[in-house]
Order: C-alpha cells, then sequence, then structure tokens
C-alpha cells in the first residue's frame, strides 16, 4: 500500500461496467455504482494514513466497490473513526453506501449549488 498508485483504467472488459456494450460490458439497467479504492485514493484518502480534509471524507463509514486483497470475503470500505483511511472489513460489518454515477465530459452544470435544498443542474 505504500508504492500503489491509483488507476482508473480497467484491465479487464468483464469489470467494465456500462448501459451498453460500446465501451463496457453492458451489465448495468442503470449508470450508478459504488466508487472504487482507487477512485477513493485519487481523490486524497490514504491507507493507514489520517486525512480528513479531502472532499470525499464525510465523517461517516461507508463501502466502495473494491475488493480486499486477503483471501476472505472482505471489501474495502472508507472509516470515520480512523479520520478517513481507507479500511476492509468483513461484508456483515453495517457500513454506509455512497452511489456514484459519471458523466460525460461535456455535461456542465447550469445552476445549483450542489445542497439539498439546491441541487446541481446540468445540461
Amino acid at each position: 500500500y505504500s508504492t500503489y498508485e491509483p488507476s482508473l483504467n480497467c484491465s479487464r472488459e468483464v469489470d467494465i461496467f456500462t448501459v451498453n456494450e460500446s465501451n463496457g460490458n453492458g451489465d448495468l439497467d442503470y449508470p450508478v455504482g459504488l466508487l472504487t479504492i482507487d477512485e477513493v485514493m485519487l481523490a486524497g484518502s490514504k491507507y493507514n494514513i489520517y486525512n480528513i480534509s479531502y472532499y470525499l471524507y464525510v465523517n461517516s463509514n461507508w463501502w466502495t466497490f473494491s475488493p480486499s486483497s486477503n483471501t476472505y470475503n472482505y471489501i474495502r470500505g472508507i472509516n470515520s473513526g480512523t479520520y478517513g483511511q481507507v479500511l476492509f472489513n468483513d461484508i456483515s460489518y453495517s457500513l454506509g453506501v455512497r452511489p456514484s454515477i459519471s458523466l460525460k465530459n461535456n455535461v456542465v452544470v447550469s445552476s445549483g449549488e450542489g445542497t439539498v435544498d439546491n441541487p446541481f443542474r446540468i445540461d
């Protein structure tokens, strides 16, 4: 973990979840998923290092879409109790989820502040 470089590239086409087969596996009905550990680390989280200053830190525990590297049924999560660190937990442990969507690069925010009362509107 100390020398790991996160990446957004997926080496296995079967793992590229998309709504159509033109740029992935076409297994999704809706373009909503969970963040991977690579995406969380690119946003600023670290393994075994406290960091509450990156934008994904929300003072709550939540699952990612990434499996743990050990032989047990673990998946990786983010732990607010350890100040935003990357962790792995047994899948029976109760954590929240933070759904994510991917937008095309030509999408623009036309209005809103990104709050519950004034959400972003995109065009």
